[in-house]
């Protein structure tokens, strides 16, 4: 490529663990081949687009992949850089557009580390622990990452611009019921602002 001249056009990244996911309800992505090897070893159906992003050319193999499952479960680098993070956003996105439920699971990773991945978490810890640590829908960790502006007037402007920037792919009944509660207590708005 371009950007990694290099990189030989030979090499290319492919979704790894494609067959672990067959005739499961929940499955994980998650980014590193090493990370989802580990899953593997721990007998968690797991697939991985082995980089941060999954590519927009294998995006449709993965919501074919996880077509039909209960819920698919992101867990990324937990890194200072956020990278992992965005990775799973665009990710969860893509499968919620899709009607694929989806969650992000945020590796605790402490105060004094920079990075935590999956196969340092499972040094410490089992399958249990990891399906035990609760994740959040797309829609709540675009949330939590928006400012409250600290003006009434500003906060219903940033209200809006958050349900055109980032519910437009969500279900409409959720959409509603997600405003209402989640985005009326982020926003610190009163019911009547929410209603109009």
């Amino acid at each position: 490529s371009d950007k990694f001249p290099y990189v030989s056009p030979a090499v290319e990244n492919i979704l790894f663990g494609l067959d672990s996911i067959r005739g499961c309800d929940t499955v994980y992505i998650t980014e590193g081949i090493a990370d989802a090897i580990i899953l593997l070893q721990n007998g968690l159906p797991v697939i991985s687009p082995v980089t941060t992003r999954i590519k927009a050319t294998d995006i449709k193999q993965v919501v074919t992949a996880c077509n039909g499952k209960k819920l698919v479960k992101i867990v990324n680098d937990n890194e200072t850089n956020n990278s992992g993070l965005n990775g799973a956003i665009d990710t969860a996105k893509a499968l919620e557009a899709n009607k694929i439920r989806a969650h992000i699971i945020t590796l605790p990773k402490g105060e004094d580390r920079d990075k935590i991945d999956v196969a340092e978490y499972m040094l410490t810890h089992t399958a249990e622990d990891l399906a035990g640590l609760r994740g959040q829908d797309v829609w709540s960790v675009l949330l939590s990452l928006e400012p409250v502006p600290e003006s009434p007037q500003d906060r219903v402007r940033a209200f809006k611009n958050f349900i055109y920037e980032h519910l437009v792919d969500m279900d409409p009944i959720e959409r509603v019921v997600f405003c209402r509660e989640s985005c009326k207590q982020h926003f610190g708005l009163t019911k009547d602002v929410i209603n109009t």
